[in-house]
């Protein structure tokens, strides 16, 4: 199908797609339906699997952390622009007023 081209082409990324949607529902239903959890499995076991998860485990803690900092960052920048505009109104209204502190 896929040298040929025409119809059956067009269907051969269904028949990959289901392929990989039914594995996953396959893992899936076996969990829920088995009492072992991930890390009881063969999966679990695996030196590579362990290596993966920590890895992924570090990533997200590092993904929050300079989530965190950016959000500091970013509340810092918005009180010191709070305080410009806070003091540029003030300047504005202290020379309509003629008010000179």
């Amino acid at each position: 199908a896929v040298f040929a081209g025409g119809d059956g082409f067009e269907q051969v990324w269904l028949i990959m797609l289901f392929q990989l949607v039914g594995a996953v529902l396959g893992v899936l239903l076996f969990l829920a339906i088995d009492d072992a959890s991930l890390e009881d499995t063969m999966l679990g076991e695996s030196a590579m699997a362990r290596r993966a998860r920590d890895v992924a485990s570090s990533g997200v803690d590092t993904a929050a952390g300079a989530v965190s900092s950016a959000a500091g960052a970013v509340g810092g920048a918005a009180g010191a622009v709070a305080d410009k505009v806070e003091d540029a109104t003030d300047a504005v209204r202290d020379r309509i007023t003629g008010d000179d502190d």
